[in-house]
């Protein structure tokens, strides 16, 4: 080892301790020559105050000492400072001194009398021991960050279904810290969907009392604000050596951005299906309605009391209507996109409805994320999708005169939410709200909501979680590239 080279590096403090001077000044001289600072002490009551109050790293202590032994002085330097490295000295000594120095936990033996090379081969060790300490922590350290900052949530769960750990990821997709979670045994009630949580807890228990067989699981969990995360739950069994018994670490991915995406596939096609059915309908009904609606004109003009063709001339242009709605429900509508912060359309929104609540005398809860994304969007027609969502929940606030509005951001989307409480026993047909064969209402809005928001890239989906409606409008994050080319352009 190149000890003028580790001298440069960082001087080591040591702790010389005999009651002999001509062996514990030998001993100090040649740790100093060797790019140490040694400090010697005849007297161990002396070196252990000594001790307390100066950093030492390691430690060369004679065994036999009158006024305490070295191994009395070894374990109260541990006490006092666990990290300390201790080299034993001694002339002689029992099987059972050996053994209790080993207990204490010393980490070299030095036996009298020696020489410089074996002073220097105890310190060469104590070398490489601190280097795979250091190894160690920064292993550690890795470890550690790897597992705070990985994009999912790492858990470990105890039989009794407490969380025992869990890392800082949580706070970022569910928005609790550990600290609020780990060892509540309520933790199930606060956190997992009411309709999944008997399902995930039976998979949980089903683990431990089975044979620690891996499950994965897809659930809902209820984000702090109040929004629902997809998520995936997959176990990871931690056996016991020889007995049998596991723990279960795991994992959770937050899935929602693929559910929505999913959800965006099966929207999209049931538009295209629904496109060719309209195209279809406006083919083979166009031509027969027209002529229908002529005939009824003509007999309505031979016959002007006659109430039938009424009747006829009335359906007739309702179907007209209906046809009409159709065709431009599936019309592109051209956008002018800018990226912005769906934040601020949202605060827009509410102050230009705030009237109309107050009005109604329905409230408005606004839960709104920080530090939320861009997205590259018409804000125009935006604010008219906000407008139809708002005035959709305004309508719909019979039971309870409040509704609530979130927005969040996910991996690669940001999600505004419009939350509505239903009467008891309510449902809403969430297949069906989003197409445009109604005549009037409030459901007019959201056909037309649906198809703007569409034709900015993004997606507006229903359903029910209980007794509460909710909508929501999803949009990729902007890209840097569409932000920059606006900016230059």
């Amino acid at each position: 080892m190149d000890w003028q080279g580790r001298r440069t590096e960082h001087k080591y403090k040591v702790l010389v301790v005999d009651d002999d001077p001509v062996v514990g000044s030998f001993i100090a001289h040649t740790i100093n020559s060797k790019g140490y600072e040694a400090v010697y002490y005849q007297n161990p009551i002396e070196a252990l105050y000594h001790a307390r109050k100066e950093n030492f790293s390691l430690a060369f202590v004679d065994v036999q000492m009158p006024e305490m032994s070295g191994l009395e002085l070894i374990s109260l330097l541990k006490r006092y400072n666990p990290r300390i490295e201790i080299v034993l000295v001694s002339g002689y000594g029992s099987l059972e001194d050996a053994v209790k120095a080993i207990k204490i936990g010393i980490s070299d033996y030095l036996k009298k009398p020696f020489s410089v090379d074996e002073i220097s081969f105890c310190l060469n060790h104590f070398e490489e021991r601190i280097s795979i300490r250091k190894q160690l922590e920064k292993t550690e350290q890795r470890y550690s960050k790897l597992v705070e900052n990985i994009p999912l949530i790492i858990f470990s769960i105890n039989r009794s279904l407490q969380l025992v750990f869990v890392n800082r990821t949580l706070e970022n997709i569910l928005g609790y810290t550990p600290e609020e979670v780990t060892g509540d045994s309520k933790w199930f009630e606060r956190i997992v969907h009411n309709e999944d949580r008997e399902r995930l807890r039976r998979s949980f228990l089903r683990f431990f009392e089975g044979e620690c067989t891996p499950f994965k699981d897809e659930c809902r969990f209820i984000h702090k604000k109040g929004h629902l995360v997809y998520t995936l739950v997959q176990s990871l069994p931690i056996f016991h050596d020889n007995s049998g018994e596991c723990d279960m670490d795991g994992i959770v991915v937050d899935i929602t951005d693929r559910v929505f995406y999913e959800r965006s596939l099966v929207q999209g096609e049931k538009l295209k299906t629904l496109g060719a059915i309209a195209t279809e309908v406006a083919h083979e009904i166009r031509n027969p309605l027209t002529s229908i609606g002529g005939f009824a004109r003509r007999i309505k003009k031979k016959y002007p009391e006659l109430r039938e063709a009424d009747i006829i001339l009335q359906e007739v242009h309702r179907l007209e209507q209906l046809l009409n709605r159709i065709r431009q429900y599936l019309q592109p509508v051209e956008a002018r996109k800018i990226c912005l912060n769906a934040n601020e359309l949202v605060t827009r929104c509410y102050e230009l409805l705030l009237p109309e609540m107050e009005q109604k005398g329905v409230f408005c809860e606004l839960s709104l994320a920080q530090s939320m994304p861009y997205i590259f969007v018409d804000p125009n027609m935006l604010l008219q999708v906000l407008i139809n969502l708002f005035r959709n929940a305004i309508d719909g606030c019979k039971c309870e005169r409040k509704f609530r509005v979130i927005t969040f951001a996910t991996e690669n989307h940001v999600h505004i939410q419009c939350i509505t409480p239903l009467p008891p026993g309510e449902e809403i047909d969430c297949e069906t709200v989003f197409l445009p064969f109604s005549e009037g209402g409030k459901s007019i809005g959201l056909p037309l909501s649906y198809r703007l928001v569409k034709n900015m890239g993004g997606i507006l989906t229903c359903m029910q979680d209980g007794n509460q409606a909710i909508f929501t409008a999803t949009f990729p994050i902007a890209q840097i590239l569409e932000c920059e080319k606006l900016t230059t352009s």
